[in-house]
């Protein structure tokens, strides 16, 4: 429990953890919030199993790294449009300000990123998925078309989902989500400046056939506003250990 709160940050840092997402949700829903069960069950199906499982891992995250037990914590969440129940999850957490959260959930594996360097985006997705979706219109920038051509099919299909995966967490790092196109996105050298924000990216390490990404933003002054992100800064964590820790399963 110790490890990522005493730690102090040398250098901009994210922690990640993973969880499969394939597993039985049923014992973490007794840990959720009314409007958090209600969501899951508009969800329903495989959509609602996932929700309760990122939302139960991100409870025990926080528990873990704040040393409240996981009742204790205090989630929300508004769509910046519509103002509905969903969308980006708000941390009510007086003891840490400090930390920011980002979830991914739509893939084979839960994520939940976490850092005290500034805001931070994570996505997973399997190269299948993306493959067989309409994507390339709203993803590809101009020099993404280029970097295509030549390419065989299964390589093109990975480096899909590969720039998928980096510019989901990159507008989620920048807190626009798909509200900005991604084809509007340029990423040179794992590093894009977005509303005002510079947002750097590193791939993470996941099994075979999916591809991940965390992205970390900052300001244009602070501690590590100049330095750049990498995969080294990133250490990743079993969900499933945090999650035996703190909730039922």
């Amino acid at each position: 429990m110790g490890a990522v709160r005493r730690r102090r940050e040398a250098h901009p840092a994210v922690d990640v953890w993973l969880l499969d997402a394939a597993q039985d949700p049923s014992a973490l829903a007794a840990a959720l919030g009314p409007d958090e069960v209600a969501r899951a069950r508009h969800l329903g199906g495989p959509a609602g199993g996932r929700f309760i499982l990122a939302r139960g891992l991100l409870r025990a995250v926080l528990a873990e790294v704040s040393g409240l037990p996981a009742s204790g914590v205090v989630l929300s969440a508004r769509c910046p449009v519509c103002g509905g129940p969903h969308g980006p999850v708000t941390v009510h957490r007086p003891d840490d300000p400090a930390r920011h959260v980002s979830i991914t959930r739509s893939g084979p594996l839960i994520a939940v990123a976490l850092s005290g360097s500034g805001p931070v985006g994570v996505d997973v997705e399997s190269a299948l998925a993306v493959h067989r979706s309409p994507v390339d219109a709203v993803l590809l920038a101009p020099s993404d078309r280029a970097a295509r051509r030549g390419l065989a099919p299964a390589a093109a299909e990975h480096h899909l989902a590969a720039l998928w995966v980096r510019k989901e967490a990159v507008l989620k790092a920048a807190g626009v989500g798909l509200r900005t196109p991604p084809a509007q996105l340029e990423l040179h050298h794992d590093r894009v400046r977005l509303h005002g924000l510079t947002i750097d990216v590193a791939d993470l390490p996941v099994p075979a056939g999916l591809h991940a990404a965390v992205a970390l933003a900052r300001a244009g002054t602070g501690r590590w506003a100049h330095e750049r992100l990498r995969a080294r800064h990133v250490t990743l964590h079993d969900g499933s250990v945090v999650l035996a820790r703190h909730l039922p399963t």
